[in-house]
């Protein structure tokens, strides 16, 4: 008895964070549906934004981050501002498996144990796509604030 009932709220768990997570990624999608072509205007954006057209760095923004906007930038005469779009997907990729590899390396040196890439990427949908809610929570209820 006391097996099914923890297999129930096992279960039942999973099903609340695949629920959590979905309702995160449907948000998220429409962030990016709505934003998708606007570049977040945060302290360091306007900074980074001129070192790439100057192709320059200073001390704590490097070059890499400018050539790595700069190549998205170049596609601009083709696709027009959707290579915004172009970065935030590249970068949520790249999040994604960072994250991921992340994961399964610290259950491997603290665990001792073999995960595979897969399973980690659940936790790093969800990770990822806690903040995009709160950005849309706040663009459409504005008055929540």
């Amino acid at each position: 008895m006391t097996n099914k009932v923890l297999k129930w709220f096992r279960i039942s768990g999973m099903a609340i964070c695949a629920g959590i997570v979905l309702v995160q990624f449907v948000y998220a999608v429409l962030w990016a549906i709505n934003n998708g072509n606007n570049i977040q205007d945060f302290y360091d954006t306007s900074i980074y934004i001129a070192n790439t057209k100057a192709f320059v760095s200073d001390g704590w923004r490097l070059i890499g981050y400018s050539i790595y906007v700069s190549l998205f930038m170049s596609l601009e005469f083709l696709i027009g501002k959707n290579y915004v779009l172009l970065i935030y997907i590249s970068q949520l990729i790249i999040s994604l498996l960072c994250y991921a590899y992340g994961c399964k390396t610290l259950v491997k040196v603290l665990f001792k144990k073999d995960i595979k890439l897969r399973t980690m990427l659940f936790p790093a949908v969800y990770i990822l796509t806690i903040p995009i809610v709160w950005q849309i929570q706040f663009a459409i209820l504005p008055d929540a604030i």
